[in-house]
């Protein structure tokens, strides 16, 4: 044992520092790439994520008129706000003339001001009263855009069409 002490402290009168050091180094290491490692291979433990495909069929409804409309959706991850179609705005009886609030948007356009207003997302069996921002969708290819403020608690498979229906069910 004595031979061994003398190697790990190398001359003598040198004292450990040196393994000391490389023993809580060590113990470092050992500690955070096991704790990294069982975190990776733990399954995810939140059922209540709801997985959403690249479009999803949504029903948007605005104000007390309580008229409804039962729509595709773009889920956009990239964008902020949710938009709506400014004619999906004017069928919902929402009143553009006078807009509660305006938001700044950056867009592949370039910026502009659009109104923002409430309305009321059913997405995948959930209901979200939210605020979204009313633009000229007509040459896009849906009237709708999710965007990332309302996909709290879901995930998204964009490799998927279509996962789910307004009241939740899966297609």
């Amino acid at each position: 044992m004595k031979k061994l002490r003398q190697r790990l402290t190398g001359a003598k009168g040198l004292r450990k520092p040196w393994l000391t050091t490389c023993v809580f180094f060590l113990l470092f290491l050992a500690t955070t790439l096991g704790w990294t490692r069982s975190a990776a291979m733990r399954p995810a433990q939140n059922e209540d994520l709801v997985v959403l495909g690249k479009e999803e069929l949504v029903e948007l409804s605005a104000g007390e008129t309580g008229e409804s409309i039962e729509t595709l959706a773009k889920i956009d991850t990239g964008a902020g706000y949710s938009s709506i179609d400014e004619d999906l705005a004017e069928d919902l009886g929402i009143d553009l003339d006078d807009p509660e609030d305006r938001v700044e948007i950056e867009s592949a356009n370039g910026d502009e001001r659009r109104p923002l207003v409430p309305v009321r997302i059913k997405i995948a069996g959930r209901s979200l009263d939210t605020r979204v921002t009313v633009a000229d969708r007509s040459k896009l290819t849906k009237d709708v855009l999710i965007g990332s403020r309302d996909l709290d608690g879901f995930l998204v498979n964009a490799n998927e069409e279509r996962l789910t229906t307004p009241d939740g069910t899966k297609q």
